[in-house]
């Protein structure tokens, strides 16, 4: 028999998954550890309790899971990930309505670059992963999201979950990082660098979250969680993400606030938060950085992007291409696995139809945010910082693939298709 709870009981619910599942974390690790062979089934039966728990308590229903979904983003897990498509999927069936301006022309194109993508790959199970977990799982969740009921009241509570998620994970990465200054470590994310895409969206819904509230109690704690993650961003001494909030800050101050107040204070905030930085950050930071070996493999790969795609614009040469090319052509000291940024990723990797398809789909999203922002007026300012979430990570995009990743792939993709249901 369903039990229809009120909103309270809801977030009392979500708090009790949310103990469990990071009693659940060090539990599954411990026994890894310690070569435990029936680890992997436990972590499994673990997962599987936790959802039929949850959903046995609570509506089978698109917002009860998303809810649950952001759990995830505490230490994204593949088995994790396959498990929430199973259940978007299952919810998807069952609760399908009339869907509205589909954008056949990026999806067909999405769909043929795909193709290309694990065609041309030299494993195709490797490039049928990459294009799932890249392309077609992610990007068919936000096409999903359409077709399934939700209120906007209840998509501001998912953010509200999210920024909560993302501002315990950052304390945790604060935590971390002190006790290992000489080691960049992406708080329970499996890389430094991949957190960071998870940072910067959130970091900006927090923000819009600080303006958009009215109580100051909720303004005080929502500048508590922006500074928890602005911190945990930067305990991972990640370059490329401090320009990301600089830039978002920017384009918040010009199109937004058009407050030149809050640009100066910005710039105060700036100035202190330099001397507020850990060392290891500080030497990251050096002018002199700026021709490390990382911005040196950086250029090489980009160069070598080009050419690339030069010779091969229409199909592409497939997901793993890119590291096989480097393998027969470079020395072993310059290889890298990606092209470090995400325009040339997705070229390389799938062609001009799958690249065409993918940014299409992406700017057209953006632009109505811009243009429309939201039909409700109350919630027309949390849209456009969403917006500016979601360009800082196109940004970020410039030295890395963080939305190629799998993870932040599903929070870029599922947020974005929230973001079209909340505007239209």
């Amino acid at each position: 028999m369903k039990v229809c709870l009120d909103d309270k009981k809801k977030i009392i619910i979500f708090l009790f998954s949310l103990l469990l599942a990071l009693v659940i974390l060090p539990i599954s690790e411990t026994l890894i550890l310690n070569g435990f062979e029936f680890s992997l089934f436990i972590k499994l039966f673990l997962i599987a309790t936790m959802f039929i728990l949850y959903f046995t308590i609570y509506d089978f229903k698109l917002y009860s899971f998303l809810i649950i979904f952001s759990l995830f983003f505490l230490k994204p897990n593949i088995y994790v990930y396959w498990s929430i498509v199973f259940i978007f999927l299952l919810i998807f069936i069952l609760q399908i309505k009339k869907y509205e301006n589909i954008d056949y022309i990026s999806l067909v194109c999405i769909a043929i670059g795909s193709f290309f993508g694990f065609f041309n790959s030299s494993s195709l199970m490797m490039g049928i992963s990459k294009s799932l977990q890249t392309f077609i799982i992610p990007i068919s969740l936000y096409v999903l999201i359409g077709f399934l009921s939700i209120k906007r009241k209840q998509i501001v509570i998912i953010f509200k979950i999210e920024v909560l998620i993302a501002s315990l994970v950052g304390i945790i990465g604060i935590i971390i990082a002190l006790n290992n200054p000489n080691e960049r470590i992406g708080s329970l994310w499996v890389t430094a660098m991949t957190i960071n895409g998870f940072y910067i969206f959130l970091f900006f819904i927090s923000l819009g979250f600080f303006f958009y509230t009215k109580k100051n109690i909720e303004k005080y704690f929502y500048l508590l969680t922006t500074l928890l993650i602005l911190m945990g961003s930067i305990f991972t001494y990640t370059r490329m993400a401090l320009l990301a909030f600089g830039f978002g800050i920017l384009l918040i101050i010009i199109f937004i606030k058009r407050d030149w107040k809050l640009l100066f204070l910005s710039f105060v905030l700036g100035i202190l938060l330099i001397f507020f930085l850990p060392s290891s950050f500080k030497d990251r930071l050096k002018i002199s950085n700026i021709v490390d070996s990382s911005m040196m493999l950086r250029y090489l790969a980009w160069y070598n992007s080009i050419i690339i795609i030069s010779k091969n614009w229409l199909t592409g040469i497939g997901f793993d291409g890119f590291y096989n090319f480097y393998k027969n052509n470079l020395n072993e000291y310059l290889w890298v696995i990606h092209p470090h940024n995400l325009f040339f990723h997705i070229f390389v990797a799938t062609g001009i139809f799958g690249t065409f398809g993918y940014f299409n789909l992406i700017l057209r999203n953006l632009y109505r945010n811009i243009k429309r922002g939201s039909n409700n007026k109350k919630y027309a300012q949390l849209v456009q910082f969403a917006n500016i979430g979601f360009i800082c990570l196109l940004f970020a995009g410039i030295t890395d693939i963080f939305i190629a990743q799998f993870s932040v792939a599903l929070l870029f993709w599922v947020n974005l298709g929230l973001i079209k249901k909340f505007r239209d």
